[in-house]
C-alpha cells in the first residue's frame, strides 16, 4: 500500500518495471543510466554511453546503450540493449559500466579506423585503460568472429612490445597535433 500510495500521489515514478525514482529528482542523463542499469539484473551501461561516463573525449551523452546477460529479458524504450557474455565491468560514479577496453572492443566496428586509434591512444595516455587490459580483451576474443576485431587487433598489437610497455614519450605530442 505504501508504494501504491506514493505512486498515486506522484511522489514516486516508475519509469520501467521494478525501478522507482523520486519525482522531484532531476531527470538527468546519469539518472537514466542508473535506471537502465537497475532495470535488468546483471545489466550495465556499455558502448558509447560507457565511454561518455568514463569521460573519454569524442564520446558525448546520447542514447543509452545497455549490456545485459544472454538470458535476461529486457524490453523497454529507455535504452538500446546488447546481449553479452564475459564482458568486463567496473563502476563509475555509482553506475555499473563496461571497462574502457571492453567498450572500445564493443564499438570498434562502428568507429572509423582513425577515431578508434585516437580513442585507444587517449585511453592509454590518460590512464583510463592499460595496454595489458586491451591485450587481455584481445586474448579473450581471439578466435571469435567478433565484428571490429580485425580493426582493433593491429592497434593493440602495435602498442605491445616484449614487456607490454605502453606508448613512447613523443606519441602524446603527435596525438594532440593530429586533426
Amino acid at each position: 500500500r505504501f508504494v501504491a500510495r506514493r505512486l498515486a500521489e506522484h511522489h514516486w515514478l516508475r519509469p520501467v518495471p521494478g525501478v522507482f525514482v523520486i519525482a522531484s529528482s532531476a531527470p538527468t542523463w546519469k539518472r537514466q543510466c542508473k535506471i537502465g542499469e537497475l532495470s535488468v539484473e546483471g545489466g550495465a551501461i556499455g558502448g558509447r554511453s560507457a565511454l561518455a561516463l568514463h569521460r573519454l573525449p569524442d564520446f558525448r551523452l546520447g542514447r543509452i546503450e545497455l549490456v545485459v546477460p544472454l538470458n535476461a529479458y529486457c524490453k523497454h524504450d529507455l535504452a538500446i540493449t546488447h546481449r553479452y557474455t564475459g564482458a568486463k565491468l567496473t563502476t563509475v560514479e555509482g553506475i555499473t559500466v563496461t571497462t574502457v577496453a571492453q567498450s572500445l572492443f564493443d564499438i570498434a566496428r562502428r568507429l572509423g579506423p582513425w577515431r578508434l586509434e585516437r580513442s585507444l591512444d587517449e585511453a592509454i595516455l590518460s590512464k583510463k585503460a592499460s595496454v595489458a587490459e586491451f591485450e587481455e580483451r584481445l586474448t579473450f576474443y581471439e578466435g571469435s568472429r567478433r565484428e571490429g576485431l580485425p580493426m582493433i587487433r593491429p592497434l593493440v598489437l602495435e602498442r605491445l612490445d616484449g614487456d607490454g610497455v605502453t606508448l613512447r614519450f613523443g606519441d602524446a605530442r603527435r596525438l594532440r597535433r593530429r586533426p
